[in-house]
């Protein structure tokens, strides 16, 4: 979780707090938080800039290689997916979160009684 969380800071998605409350907090907001950017920035690097199959003797073209011209149109369609998706949306579109808006989200967080912790 730590080398994450640094990949996140670097990629200036979230920074630390120090203190008592330590801890992460977004930097952006998370609307402006693609879904392709945090994922590459987890990764450290680009998702899909490679052949499925890497080192066949094919030579990795669209044109000689059905399997990797079939790879990069699927690829292609759904890096545009998660450059379209931000963070927020991924989050609050889960089915978890659906029929929630955040006040009454967090009314429900509030009511739900804490564990005590075993002695």
């Amino acid at each position: 979780m730590a080398k994450i969380f640094q990949r996140l800071v670097k990629a200036r998605f979230v920074k630390a707090v120090k203190g008592r409350e330590k801890g992460y907090v977004f930097a952006k907001p998370p609307e402006e938080i693609s879904l392709l950017d945090l994922f590459e920035a987890v990764e450290n690097g680009p998702l899909f800039s490679d052949c499925l199959l890497r080192h066949c003797q094919c030579g990795g073209t669209p044109e000689n290689c059905y399997i990797y011209s079939q790879w990069l149109s699927t690829t292609k369609r759904m890096s545009k997916v998660l450059a379209e998706t931000s963070l927020a949306a991924a989050a609050w579109n889960h089915p978890e979160h659906r029929f929630y808006s955040l006040p009454e989200l967090l009314e429900t967080v509030k009511k739900k009684p804490r564990k005590k912790a075993a002695k």
